[in-house]
């Protein structure tokens, strides 16, 4: 039985709810949100220009009366300068009650006038109900400065006195001062705040906020109007929300309540079948998939899915897990079978090249007469022979291969009486730290094919310590000499990663040695060989902690299960 294709009901979903979507924007965007756009900024550029004029007038009402007083009290001013005190006294007072009577008809809180002379520390002052004390003593003090400036009359200015921001207005002569206040606070309660997304701020020229009437568009939103106040002293402007117009569309939301609702029922349909046909199968597929990923090669897809296309993708993807799977296996078995032959490989190019070295000194020792040290040798040499035919793909303690090398050293020397002085630091912590096998003992048995003689005595030093290498703490072992050092085309063809050994078998136990650590650790550059100044050569080799391939020789039984022992040939 055909099942239906998931692309095409999707399709068919998909089409007619982008028909009702682009009906409902058509009708809604270009006969709504342009118009209410439009009306919403010449609205706010109205109130903007209208608040602006009744502020406007606040300040020159404030400016007048303060030139009023100048010109009224001006023989009660001179009267302040007066040495007589009884006369100051009197023209204060007269002063005084003349800005009393002058606010008692102000319908604004915050304002305050204050005439200051800084010669005689006078200072009188009148203000509406809202400044307290330690307002009014603020504006004193900063009348009282202002006198005594000298400076000539300025135009409008801000400042904060008491932690509340004030715009003033000062008239400086003779080291007097009338200055009249108002709260920059009282003067933006002056506009109502009829619509939530439109705010009012009140700047200095420097565009620093003064006060504000703030609503939603208090951050985010679009300045649409401005109007200036005494001569560009301040300005008063209207900043809309970006979300002004759309809040004016809800009045025609009931026009296409219906289509918005037909679009809902059709998502939500669509919705539930995505979920049902397609985001199922992907999310159970999307799992087994990561269980794979963490070498489940086991696991296969089971589910039963109701489209065409995921049936079909379940069962390409479990027939092609089962070809991965068998050519992984496959894969290993060849790679395993390989390096076991190259192993074995450079294991039967090590030995001849060791036993015919042996023969031949046997054989020089007898034809000297030297039979105590044959029998020495040979002892030597068999402890030498039963380690190197357990050697293979495995590790060994880093203590039991120095062991092996110094029973090597023991038994070179009756071939090479005094040639040599070697030296070995192996630290005890790291004496069970694991190596390959015979690690150490090819490079020795190199110094001995190539660098010993009898003319002259080599130095060779051992040493065994931790080193950070590659981001990794692993185990540092140096092997160094005095002799003559590599030759360029040996250390050329040995640390390049396409090197072989030679034809007629040269160099073959360090090429092993490089070939040994790339199988077993999986990594290139773990055995480094160079040469050292003003001669010799170093041998540095790097092992990490654990191997990724290791061969364990088998253990055998008896057939009455008896003691196992170890296969010699490894």
């Amino acid at each position: 039985m055909n099942k239906p294709s998931i692309l095409r009901r999707i399709f068919q979903y998909d089409l007619g709810m982008i028909i009702l979507l682009c009906v409902l924007l058509v009708a809604y965007l270009f006969t709504s949100y342009d118009v209410l756009s439009r009306e919403e900024k010449q609205e706010a550029v109205r109130l903007t220009e209208t608040y602006g004029a009744e502020m406007q007038t606040v300040l020159n009402q404030m400016e007048r009366s303060a030139r009023e007083m100048m010109l009224r009290q001006l023989d009660n001013m001179q009267m302040l300068k007066s040495p007589d005190e009884t006369t100051r006294f009197y023209a204060s007072q007269d002063i005084f009650l003349y800005l009393r009577d002058m606010m008692a008809s102000e319908q604004i809180d915050g304002k305050c006038v204050i005439m200051a002379d800084s010669d005689f520390d006078i200072c009188l002052d009148n203000e509406t109900a809202a400044l307290n004390y330690w307002d009014r003593s603020a504006l004193r003090s900063h009348a009282l400065e202002m006198a005594g400036s000298g400076e000539a009359e300025s135009a409008w200015q801000s400042g904060i006195f008491n932690e509340k921001m004030y715009l003033f207005r000062p008239y400086l002569f003779d080291r007097r001062a009338v200055i009249t206040y108002i709260q920059a606070r009282a003067l933006m309660d002056m506009i109502p705040l009829v619509d939530d997304d439109l705010s009012f701020f009140l700047t200095d020229p420097s565009g620093t906020v003064i006060a504000a009437k703030e609503g939603n568009a208090a951050s985010g939103g679009d300045q649409v109007a401005g109007y200036a106040l005494r001569e560009g002293a301040f300005y008063l402007s209207a900043q809309m929300g970006r979300r002004s117009v759309w809040g004016a569309v809800r009045g025609n939301m009931t026009a296409v309540l219906l289509m918005i609702l037909v679009i809902l029922g059709f998502s939500m349909l669509l919705a539930r079948y995505m979920r049902r046909e397609l985001y199922g199968p992907m999310h159970t597929i999307s799992e087994d998939m990561e269980h794979i990923k963490r070498q489940e090669y086991d696991l296969r897809i089971t589910d039963d899915f109701g489209t065409c296309e995921f049936t079909q993708l379940k069962d390409s993807f479990n027939q092609l897990m089962d070809e991965i799977v068998n050519l992984k296996i496959n894969r290993y078995e060849q790679i395993i079978a390989l390096q076991e032959m190259e192993l074995k490989s450079i294991r039967l190019q090590l030995r001849p090249h060791f036993f015919l070295n042996a023969i031949t000194t046997i054989s020089s020792l007898e034809r000297q007469n030297r039979n105590g040290e044959i029998s020495a040798y040979v002892d030597a040499l068999s402890k030498n022979i039963r380690y190197m035919f357990r050697s293979g793909l495995h590790t060994v303690p880093v203590k039991e291969e120095v062991k092996h090398v110094e029973n090597y050293f023991s038994m070179q020397e009756c071939v090479y009486p005094g040639c040599i002085f070697h030296l070995i630091d192996l630290p005890h912590e790291l004496a069970e730290w694991a190596i390959p096998q015979m690690l150490i003992q090819t490079i020795i048995e190199n110094e001995y094919k190539y660098a010993v003689s009898l003319d002259e005595v080599l130095t060779i030093l051992i040493r065994v310590s931790m080193c950070e290498y590659e981001g990794e703490t692993m185990l540092k072992i140096t092997i160094e000499d005095d002799g003559k050092g590599y030759p360029a085309d040996v250390l050329e063809a040995i640390n390049s990663p396409e090197g072989r050994p030679s034809p007629d078998g040269n160099r073959v136990g360090l090429w092993s040695i490089r070939r040994t650590m790339e199988l077993m650790y999986e990594r290139q550059g773990l055995a480094q060989f160079s040469n050292i100044t003003p001669h010799g050569c170093l041998n540095t080799i790097f092992v990490p902690r654990h191997p990724l391939h290791e061969y364990i020789p088998q253990k055998k039984e008896t057939a009455e299960g008896g003691n196992a022992h170890e296969d010699p040939a490894g």
